[in-house]
């Protein structure tokens, strides 16, 4: 072969990786549904080699990336929003517009309280929890730990035992095939209902000791055993996969892989500090217990993505004081539960698109 027959193939060669052509600009995340504050992570797959990159991100922190990967975008507020990416290279540049790619929603506390769904005394590590869970809504990765497994899950709330699947036996890797999973859905009094997935094949069903010997129909107290935690189904590792909705039809609660077709909530939690757990910290699953503080005062400035729980047995009371306000602003998510009274005094301000919840109940009980 000449010199110039191998110049002509090492152009040709180049043209077919790419090189020599403008990009065409290609966008990919991780999610894009989320809950107010979460964040998305952004990747850009364009073609043709681009060597520039200007992202813009509506409505998120940050709002623009020169990165080929930029930071993780957090989203204070909730709504639609667009992103854009230009690619550039020697040969030219391409712009693309998402329109309405990222959905963020203001994701509503429990009107219930739950207890870890595990058996008493079971100590656990949250793997992933509202904020960090891979689909961006209010889910949460639990694992036993520091026993003797398999763990026992037990039922987080009262109610009644709507849907079982625990035939299933085989763990596939997140984003690798169908999620044919293991779980226990259960309808509590105010319609709210809670999901329990990754069972052992069999436990929920079975008889003893394999099992918890349970069918479908059956009332149930908080504490019962339920099954044993698995890796069935779209898992990494055995942990329980737990969650808390409310469906849009409870005739028709989930969809063929078990999820809900309704409106995911962020679980209160009894005897937790603030009643709210959190990724990479350890608990203690126990019953709940009467311990509540008898008189809360609200007050200080809640901004977009604070989670707020306030449980008092007699009183809580926002101070009516200029200095003290209680304010919540955009964003915000709060519940106030007392069995006695709620106060909210001159001062109090729950602002437009935050969410407040205030309730007359029991302590750390429906």
């Amino acid at each position: 072969m000449n010199r110039a027959k191998i110049i002509v193939v090492l152009l040709i060669n180049i043209q077919m990786a790419g090189y020599g052509q403008a990009p065409v600009a290609v966008i990919d995340s991780d999610r894009t549904g989320i809950c107010l504050s979460n964040t998305v992570t952004f990747a850009d797959s364009s073609t043709n080699n681009p060597t520039s990159w200007r992202w813009t991100f509506q409505g998120g922190n940050p709002s623009s990336s020169s990165l080929q990967f930029p930071a993780p975008v957090t989203y204070n507020f909730a709504g639609s929003f667009d992103v854009t990416l230009v690619v550039s290279n020697t040969s030219g540049s391409d712009t693309l517009t998402v329109p309405d790619m990222i959905q963020v929603e203001l994701c509503r506390l429990t009107s219930g309280v739950y207890r870890i769904p595990y058996f008493n005394g079971t100590e656990v590590r949250v793997n992933n929890d509202h904020i960090t869970h891979s689909d961006g809504q209010p889910e949460y990765d639990i694992v036993g730990i520091n026993g003797t497994p398999p763990y026992r899950i037990v039922s987080a709330r009262a109610g009644i035992i709507r849907r079982i699947v625990d035939s299933n036996n085989a763990t596939v890797p997140p984003g690798s095939g169908p999620c044919n999973n293991n779980y226990v859905w259960i309808e509590h009094e105010d319609g709210e209902w809670s999901k329990y997935t990754h069972f052992t094949q069999g436990s929920v069903t079975s008889p003893a000791p394999a099992g918890a010997g349970l069918d479908t129909g059956l009332l149930v107290p908080a504490g019962l055993f339920l099954g044993f935690e698995g890796a069935v189904g779209c898992a990494t590792g055995v942990h329980l996969h737990f969650e808390v909705g409310v469906p849009d039809d409870p005739s028709n609660p989930v969809n063929n892989g078990g999820f809900i077709i309704g409106e995911e909530r962020i679980p209160i939690f009894c005897d937790v500090p603030g009643n709210i757990i959190f990724q990479n910290q350890t608990y203690t699953a126990n019953p709940c217990s009467s311990n509540c503080t008898g008189t809360i005062l609200v007050d200080g400035t809640y901004n977009a993505g604070d989670v707020n729980v306030y449980m008092a047995s007699e009183h809580i009371i926002s101070p009516g004081d200029p200095d003290l306000d209680a304010i919540f602003n955009q964003g915000s998510n709060t519940m106030l539960r007392s069995a006695g009274d709620i106060q909210l005094l001159p001062g109090f301000h729950a602002k437009k698109n935050s969410f407040l919840n205030a309730k007359i109940a029991g302590c750390n009980n429906d």
